[in-house]
């Protein structure tokens, strides 16, 4: 699809420093990573103890590398329900109990769109008083989220200090929803 970016993984510390500021109630919270390629983010929630965590995936081949990467990190994961779904996000039911969505520059256009328009979906269908979602994209791409009146961008969150990040990588924006906003 031209409008699914090609995998990239997004950067170890990259993730930490998302965990670190978000500060999630890992045993009540789940996590969710649209577009997530061979699973780096959701091995990475992994070793947190989420709930749950979810990776959805439009590449079969993808998915079954990210099954794979599971199982050889699954000495180190402190989550015990994490799973791998095949499917398309733009087709795709949030389940009702995800606390965190995730999305690293996974798809652009009318791709996100529709992603986002079943994240609102869901949103209008959860009684979470809060759900946040962490939206990464490369510098210089637009930022269609900073455009959806049903989101609040609340914070960027800052690159990692480290020699080995990858300048392309992302600019991190997160926003938190907050129900009256739906009335737009």
């Amino acid at each position: 699809m031209p409008e699914c970016n090609q995998y990239e993984p997004i950067h170890y510390r990259c993730l930490d420093i998302m965990f670190e500021h978000l500060k999630p109630d890992f045993e009540h919270e789940v996590f969710i990573d649209f577009g997530s390629g061979k699973g780096r983010a959701v091995i990475v929630a992994g070793t947190y103890p989420f709930r749950k965590v979810i990776g959805v995936e439009l590449s079969t081949e993808l998915c079954n590398v990210a099954r794979k990467n599971i199982q050889k990190a699954k000495k180190n994961l402190k989550c015990t329900a994490i799973e791998i779904l095949q499917a398309d996000a733009t087709q795709f039911e949030v389940p009702i109990d995800v606390t965190l969505i995730f999305l690293f520059n996974p798809f652009t256009g009318e791709v996100l769109s529709k992603t986002g328009e079943r994240i609102q979906e869901f949103l209008q269908r959860t009684d979470r008083s809060k759900v946040r979602i962490v939206y990464a994209h490369l510098s210089g791409q637009p930022n269609m989220f900073s455009s959806w009146k049903w989101l609040r961008k609340v914070t960027d969150l800052p690159m990692p200090e480290t020699q080995e990040y990858d300048e392309r990588q992302c600019q991190v924006v997160w926003a938190v929803y907050e129900p009256d906003n739906f009335s737009q």
